[in-house]
């Protein structure tokens, strides 16, 4: 049942970062992306993470395999990285709306930061904390870690997790950014969702329902000592403005 939790946890604060995206892009002028676009991506990656979670922990109780592990679940698999993303919305008989954005993480995610043009999010997890930052303003916010690398993490690496047992479909996997990664599908009453990854890490996914897919362009385990502290001399806001 503490799993469960968790998730419940998890998935919950995802969701509060969804929606502080969309009022923090509501007063971005220049430099961002769209709060349309920003928002949907996030939110299509809330239900992708709530979908596997329903049917990956479905039963949720005493006769879980033993192997599970609540500190590895929430972690990556390899110290530090940087991942390139390109988000695509396909519209037929028009051009593809493309956006870009990256994630970084350290001490494999208790660090994490995520970059959206001029909008930027750092959590830390070790000092329970939770920026929003503006870095065409100079400001920011600080509030409660939220757990948003849930988002990102790939799910699939363990036994507990094997398609048998979670009910997925093994694809033929996909090099995706140069990494040769696991490919999963799931498909239910129309509803297809396709994702793959790499020392859990999320590099792709797509649900078929919808015209959007997401895709590691590219992948660096280089990342810049000050990724996860907000920029000296910014301005410490309770909302953007």
């Amino acid at each position: 049942m503490e799993k469960c939790r968790i998730l419940g946890e998890e998935l919950e604060a995802a969701n509060q970062v969804k929606n502080s995206a969309v009022e923090t892009e509501n007063h971005v002028k220049h430099g961002a992306r769209s709060k349309c676009h920003t928002s949907r991506g996030i939110f299509l990656r809330c239900l992708w993470f709530a979908l596997l979670s329903a049917f990956m922990f479905v039963g949720c109780g005493d006769n879980d395999p033993e192997e599970y592990d609540d500190e590895i679940l929430y972690e990556f698999g390899i110290e530090k990285g940087k991942v390139s993303y390109r988000e695509t919305t396909f519209n037929p008989g028009q051009d593809d709306d493309v956006q870009y954005f990256t994630m970084t993480f350290d001490k494999k995610g208790k660090l994490f930061r995520l970059s959206f043009g001029s909008i930027v999010y750092i959590d830390d997890a070790i000092a329970n904390k939770f920026y929003q930052i503006n870095t065409f303003t100079e400001t920011y916010t600080e509030s409660d870690y939220s757990g948003i690398i849930a988002l990102y993490l790939y799910h699939g690496d363990h036994e507990w997790q094997s398609p048998a047992y979670a009910h997925f479909t093994k694809e033929d996997n996909k090099t995706v950014a140069g990494k040769n990664c696991t490919v999963y599908s799931w498909s239910s009453s129309g509803l297809r969702v396709e994702w793959g990854g790499w020392n859990r890490i999320l590099f792709w996914n797509q649900p078929r329902t919808d015209n959007d897919r997401l895709e590691a362009t590219s992948f660096s385990e280089e990342i810049d000592a000050d990724s996860f502290t907000v920029p000296p001399g910014y301005e410490k806001v309770t909302s953007f403005h």
